[in-house]
């Protein structure tokens, strides 16, 4: 199983043999169909830098999340502006098709990231295959305060063709705890990843928020991973080894510290 890694701004960073996979694609509509099962069942597909996760629906088809069984995007929470590409957020409606599992049981308008990411996991939350489900913080990712729209100054304004838009956290909380109740199912990993000369920057706050992950989501499986710089990209493998931690044995702690023994 091959990792697929997305780019900033480009299309997926795929290996040799993985490029004549898609070309081989689009020569006919069985070809396709036959195909895509394969290609997009058995890789990877990684959208792990900062806000990647945003340009999913831009990078693969919406025919194509039918197939996929594993899944590795950045954690969706963004304490400033975001400058989104208008390739970026047009194909956030194409998921009509799908229950609303998210966007349903939400009544808020808020910005334009949280409706794609609503969208995204109203689409994941229906993928019929998919058994594997990692978040990743990113090395250089810390936890800054939730921004209004328009309370953060911004050095530049918005590039031409991009539009400038923010994530509601409080709301992210409350999508993600939806999606993970709908897919209990969902082998669930959080990977804090690091570069090897500066696994301490940012450590201190990336642990405090896999702590919040861990008691407000319920996600116990955390594991830590190093990128390294490897032909023009960066090189890392997800960690074999699962956390292994018992949530039954954090309640009968508790029950121990406020003194409720049973």
């Amino acid at each position: 199983m091959h990792p697929i890694d997305n780019e900033f701004n480009k299309s997926l960073l795929i290996h040799e043999e993985d490029e004549v996979a898609v070309q081989l694609l689009r020569t006919s509509k069985q070809v396709n169909r036959e195909g895509s099962e394969v290609f997009y069942g058995e890789n990877q597909f990684r959208f792990w830098e900062k806000h990647h996760f945003l340009q999913i629906h831009s990078r693969i088809s919406i025919r194509n999340f039918q197939w996929l069984k594993e899944i590795t995007m950045s954690i969706p929470f963004a304490g400033r502006h975001l400058f989104l590409a208008r390739r970026t957020w047009k194909g956030c409606g194409s998921a009509q098709p799908y229950q609303r599992i998210v966007r349903g049981a939400s009544s808020r308008a808020d910005s334009l990231a949280n409706t794609i990411t609503r969208s995204l996991l109203d689409v994941l939350a229906n993928v019929p295959r998919l058994r594997r489900f990692n978040l990743v913080i990113p090395p250089d990712w810390a936890l800054e305060p939730a921004c209004r729209p328009g309370a953060c100054p911004l050095k530049h304004s918005s590039p031409k063709g991009y539009i400038k838009t923010h994530l509601h956290a409080p709301s992210v909380w409350d999508d993600l705890k939806m999606f993970f109740q709908h897919r209990p199912d969902l082998e669930v990993t959080v990977i804090r990843m690091y570069w090897d000369s500066t696994k301490m920057a940012h450590q201190e706050k990336q642990e405090r928020f896999m702590r919040k992950l861990r008691y407000r989501l319920g996600i116990w499986d955390q594991r830590e991973a190093a990128a390294r710089a490897r032909y023009r990209k960066y090189d890392w493998e997800i960690p074999r080894n699962r956390t292994v931690q018992d949530p039954n044995d954090l309640s009968q702690e508790l029950r121990l510290l406020f003194g409720e023994i049973y």
